[in-house]
């Protein structure tokens, strides 16, 4: 008995040790609170972030609309003319020889060197100067599209809308200055799902320069 109170005690005294030790040996990444890297204030939100890595497309931004897209012809039915001006007029387009005088044009538009007749189920772009007497009697050119500006196409009832892939039109004559106004022939190229049709007319509409 008197042997084993001595080796009682030393483990009394040897035990707390031991669990300190036990304790701080599983604490191993946390470093002690006196030292520097303890003391130091976690890192700084960046608010100017770099610009993505390859592979990640940056998203929309909040509050941004999406862009609009390109205008093509307006309604059939003209539910979305315009407000009716001195620029409207009519256009006459032979459809396997008989002549359809059903398309009011809303106007021909020039704006930054294009230009844009907008009617009812019609619409024909191409590249022009704000000069236009200068292209009186030359043939001007029917794009199928011109970025800002919209795309050539023809809706028709019954059928829908149809894509120009090429044409032209010939201002031929001045009706009237201020407003000026022209009157012309037209020849454009449909892409249907049987190929491509031509198609030719006549049009009088005022000009309106931007």
């Amino acid at each position: 008995m008197h042997r084993l109170l001595p080796a009682l005690v030393l483990a009394l005294v040897l035990l707390p040790g031991c669990k300190r030790g036990r304790m701080a040996q599983t604490n191993t990444k946390e470093p002690p609170p006196n030292t520097p890297v303890a003391r130091q204030q976690p890192p700084a939100r960046n608010e100017n972030p770099g610009p993505p890595g390859p592979g990640f497309a940056p998203g929309p931004v909040a509050g941004n609309p999406p862009p609009a897209a390109t205008p093509g012809a307006p309604s059939w039915h003209g539910g979305d003319r315009p407000a009716n001006t001195t620029s409207r007029g009519t256009a006459t387009i032979g459809v396997d020889g008989t002549p359809l005088n059903d398309f009011i044009l809303y106007g021909l538009t020039i704006d930054n060197g294009a230009f844009r007749v907008d009617g009812q189920g019609i619409a024909l772009v191409g590249r022009m100067s704000r000069d236009w007497a200068g292209s009186i009697g030359k043939p001007i050119a029917v794009a199928s599209e011109i970025a800002g500006i919209g795309k050539s196409e023809l809706d028709l009832p019954m059928i829908g809308v149809m894509k120009v892939v090429a044409g032209q039109l010939v201002i031929d004559q001045v009706v009237s200055k201020s407003p000026p106004r022209v009157k012309g022939r037209l020849l454009f190229q449909l892409q249907g799902p049987d190929g491509r049709s031509s198609f030719t007319g006549t049009f009088e509409v005022g000009i309106v320069v931007k």
